[in-house]
């Protein structure tokens, strides 16, 4: 049994010494959207037509919109489709469309039946649509003045044909901070970036986008079925860009740091809610799948953290055989090689490096949270999302 332990974390020390070193080859030169050297744009732009579904939205919507109506892009429309909003959000909306006839406001119908609220909302925003490329994005979300232009200039140039970028978390309370960069690191490795991107039919099976920004050729998104394919699945965003790469389109998943930002969650009890609206659904929706990778969650990224203060507990009490020594000294270089990734990822990405010590706390978050996702929806719990059933 003791050989088996050793044997085992001799087993995750590679893996994770893996991981660092591509970790530390991404963060040197990640792909990313530059605001500063963008891509020069057409003479001629097409239109881009941007849809921003909104359900209770009326703090987070005037920073979104604000920031729209500054891109320097010059042939834009903003639909806001108002989801039958309890709130102020739609007399908001209405006061946009009166400042500037770029904002078009929707007034989200029912919803029907087989479709989940957020995809519906945008099924119906793109009904009203007149661009030919369409851009998706969440309301808690706010871009840099040239991210639309930067956006779209590297997709014409490179023939892209959906793009969805990671954005900068914003995080002001204790928690934000331990548990968003935790949650970004984790689909990071999900879905290694240049497999994602690249276009060999080999990787077509790495995917990977972020709802916060989805940017479609409309020829493309149309072609796969938009959001109508995905009606009643949770994690549209994921979903969406395995649809579009699985038909052989070009998908590319960016670094967008610089150009998009976003507060998703402000308090603990939401980022408790809406990690665990996202996780399970991510995971395949399949509970023996899941199961699966919350037990590869808990070796590789929470057993690290166990075993140095463990063993040297055991060793401080006397019992440190040369077992619990061997185990202390390995627990104890995995510990540095988390905290040195942590720290490095943090750095280059400017996500409260000054935090990366939480990062043991910041994994058994993540895991926790892995697990009640995988248990409130195996049970058939009612998961609720902006003060609804996700299937009302």
């Amino acid at each position: 049994m003791a050989a088996f332990f050793v044997n085992g974390m001799i087993f995750v020390t590679g893996i994770l010494i893996l991981l660092c070193i591509a970790s530390y080859l991404e963060a040197r030169d990640p792909p990313r959207i530059s605001v500063d050297r963008p891509e020069p744009l057409p003479a001629r732009v097409p239109r881009v037509s941007v849809i921003v579904p909104a359900r209770n939205e009326e703090k987070n919507l005037p920073k979104c919109l604000t920031s729209l109506l500054e891109q320097d892009y010059p042939d834009l429309e903003i639909i806001v489709v108002d989801d039958r909003s309890t709130d102020g959000t739609g007399a908001l909306v209405d006061a946009f469309c009166e400042k500037d006839g770029r904002v078009k406001k929707v007034t989200g119908r029912p919803l029907a039946q087989g479709w989940l609220g957020k995809s519906h909302a945008a099924h119906q925003g793109v009904q009203a649509a007149t661009g030919e490329w369409l851009l998706f994005m969440d309301a808690d979300t706010w871009l840099h003045p040239r991210g639309v232009s930067a956006s779209m200039g590297h997709m014409l140039k490179n023939r892209v044909d959906m793009l969805s970028l990671y954005p900068h978390f914003v995080c002001k309370s204790f928690w934000e901070k331990v548990i968003q960069p935790a949650v970004g690191r984790m689909i990071l490795i999900s879905g290694p970036v240049d497999f994602v991107n690249s276009r060999k039919p080999i990787f077509r099976v790495f995917t990977m986008a972020i709802g916060q920004f989805m940017l479609f050729r409309r020829s493309v998104y149309e072609a796969v079925g938009g959001h109508e394919a995905i009606r009643d699945l949770v994690v549209e965003d994921v979903e969406l860009s395995r649809v579009v790469k699985q038909a052989g389109y070009h998908l590319n998943f960016l670094y967008g740091t610089e150009v998009l930002h976003t507060r998703m969650y402000k308090t603990f009890t939401e980022l408790w809610r809406g990690w665990s609206r996202s996780f399970f659904p991510a995971m395949g929706n399949h509970t023996a799948l899941g199961i699966l990778q919350s037990l590869l969650l808990f070796i590789f990224g929470t057993v690290p953290y166990l075993v140095m203060p463990v063993t040297a507990v055991l060793w401080i009490a006397g019992l440190g055989s040369e077992t619990v020594r061997t185990l202390f000294w390995l627990g104890l270089f995995q510990y540095g090689l988390l905290f040195f990734t942590t720290y490095m990822v943090r750095a280059r990405l400017g996500e409260y490096p000054e935090y990366f010590f939480t990062c043991p706390l910041g994994g058994l978050m993540v895991q926790w949270i892995s697990v009640h996702s995988i248990y409130a929806y195996a049970s058939n719990g009612k998961i609720l999302w902006k003060d609804r059933d996700l299937n009302a």
